[in-house]
């Protein structure tokens, strides 16, 4: 097994079997229940479950979600899968052996990824996360990576441009600057970048702040009257 892997204990033989029959209700039943009601709400495609074990959380997720919300569930036990299998869900899942630390899955293939208490076993946390993280914030716009991003002029100098999305939440952020030179960073440069609003946007975010309640009263008396328009066009088209 090469550096990084899960070095997970083996469980095989009599142990899926106890596991499940004990366990499960003992420990990990209670957690699969919650975990499972805190996907319901969101709007879902397809979930990803890792070290599902002997299948806890996967079958409770098979009952609360829509039959249209595919899920995959993985671990990188093959008995403990096996043992899942057996027992089954109230709908057809897909059951993958596979090491969370390398998924064999393409970026964007899940709206949703969950684990229950496999987490322990990652060798670096930190990394198993990261490319999940990574994949989130591109979809949401909030990360992009660009090759072509920096120019250096005369080997000195060098200017950045970055594409800020809309979304960006106001406020002071952290720009980190490193530069690498045969894979070690040589140096380092920090600075604050300040993330306002400008033009019509901007006047309605201060009027929202400092003039709360005029500001509420003209939303409702626009809404009113576009509710009046569109009742007014209506009858007299219909």
């Amino acid at each position: 097994m090469s550096l990084g892997q899960i070095q997970a204990p083996v469980f095989a033989g009599s142990i899926p079997e106890i596991y499940d029959q004990y366990l499960v209700p003992l420990i990990f039943e209670p957690y699969a229940i919650d975990l499972a009601q805190r996907l319901v709400s969101l709007p879902l495609t397809n979930v990803l479950e890792l070290a599902c074990g002997t299948g806890a959380v996967t079958r409770r997720l098979a009952l609360s979600l829509p039959h249209s919300v595919f899920i995959v569930a993985t671990d990188l036990s093959q008995p403990m899968l096996e043992r899942a299998g057996s027992i089954g869900t109230s709908r057809a899942v897909e059951w993958r052996q596979a090491d969370a630390m390398h998924l064999p899955f393409d970026k964007a293939s899940f709206d949703a990824v969950v684990c229950q208490f496999g987490v322990m076993f990652f060798p670096d946390r930190a990394r198993a996360f990261e490319g999940g993280l990574l994949d989130l914030r591109t979809r949401q716009g909030l990360y992009a990576e660009n090759p072509k991003g920096v120019e250096i002029n005369g080997g000195v100098l060098y200017r950045a441009t970055i594409t800020i999305p809309s979304q960006v939440p106001v406020g002071t952020y952290t720009a980190e600057t490193f530069l690498v030179d045969d894979h070690r960073v040589v140096a380092a440069a920090t600075r604050d970048i300040d993330i306002g609003k400008s033009g019509f946007e901007r006047f309605v975010a201060l009027a929202a702040r400092k003039h709360s309640a005029l500001y509420g009263l003209f939303a409702v008396l626009l809404s009113l009257g576009l509710g009046w328009s569109a009742a007014a066009a209506f009858r007299r088209r219909f």
